[in-house]
């Protein structure tokens, strides 16, 4: 198969995925359910890529298919983003520790409901994003891949 060819292909491929997905590009999806935090998570590229990080692994805790995996995921997830923010995080006492869990923890969960609001049947497991800049706008790419099941 030649160049053109692969590349007509996977244009096809893409369609199709797409096509089973409403039409919706899972950076659209993501760039949607994280809108209501943008300003919560500040203006900086540094906060939003923070903000779509979350989003991210907030759909692929959504997608556990039951909720005790989903709760697992979720706690893994807070360790990696509180431990960013606390230097004392590892000691859980921390006043402020306790507070940003608490926080995040609630973002994550309303991440999670819109998600399953908008995008119920969206089974698409995020494995990487790319965020650039457009001019003065956000371009978001994200990869990913299609569970074995459910593969076009």
């Amino acid at each position: 198969m030649g160049k053109a060819s692969r590349k007509k292909h996977q244009q096809r491929y893409q369609k199709n995925v797409l096509e089973k997905y409403g039409n919706v590009k899972l950076a659209d999806a993501i760039t949607h359910l994280c809108e209501p935090y943008q300003q919560t998570f500040g203006d900086s590229d540094k906060e939003y890529r923070n903000l779509i990080a979350l989003t991210t692994l907030s759909w692929n805790a959504a997608l556990a298919e039951d909720m005790e995996t989903r709760q697992k995921e979720i706690d893994k997830l807070l360790k990696i983003v509180v431990k960013e923010r606390v230097p004392l995080a590892d000691t859980g006492l921390n006043d402020e520790y306790n507070k940003l869990i608490v926080f995040i923890r609630s973002i994550v969960n309303d991440i999670i409901t819109r998600k399953e609001l908008y995008y119920p049947n969206d089974d698409r497991v995020i494995v990487d994003f790319t965020l650039g800049t457009k001019g003065s706008r956000y371009h978001l790419q994200v990869k990913s891949i299609i569970p074995q099941r459910n593969a076009a």
